[in-house]
């Protein structure tokens, strides 16, 4: 009865140290993902540029509000799935805060000529109607 349950706990340590491995592996490719979205991040903001050298201003301005868009709309999914009540309310105010101070510094070194991002609808009642 004790070699089994030797047998059993040698096969279990093994398991376990194969598992550890798999789960550094496996932190390696989150922080390779996380490299490759961050760079198509910039990646968009400089296409935005680029159509502005071009002289296609009009689409340089509508994929700058696609790109403010798309991160309103990923902040505040993460958002409702973390958060609930108030602080949801409160969490979502500070990011899009954040996110609106960003785009509008990016507006002020005079790349993109962005005047309607003060007439953009409220980004919040949208979202809340949607979910």
């Amino acid at each position: 009865m004790i070699t089994f349950l030797t047998i059993i706990y040698v096969v279990f340590a093994v398991l376990q140290i194969i598992l550890f491995f798999k789960v550094w592996g496996m932190t390696n490719n989150v922080k390779k993902m996380k490299d490759i979205v961050s760079k198509h991040a910039e990646r968009s903001y400089y296409d935005v540029l680029l159509l502005k050298l071009k002289g296609c201003d009009a689409e340089a301005d509508e994929l700058y509000v696609d790109m403010f868009y798309r991160e309103c709309i990923d902040v505040y999914m993460d958002i409702i799935s973390l958060y609930i009540g108030s602080r949801r309310s409160q969490e979502w105010h500070n990011r899009y805060g954040e996110i609106k101070a960003r785009y509008e510094d990016k507006l002020k070194d005079g790349s993109v000529n962005f005047a309607r991002l003060e007439n953009l609808p409220d980004v919040e009642r949208i979202l809340l109607s949607k979910v």
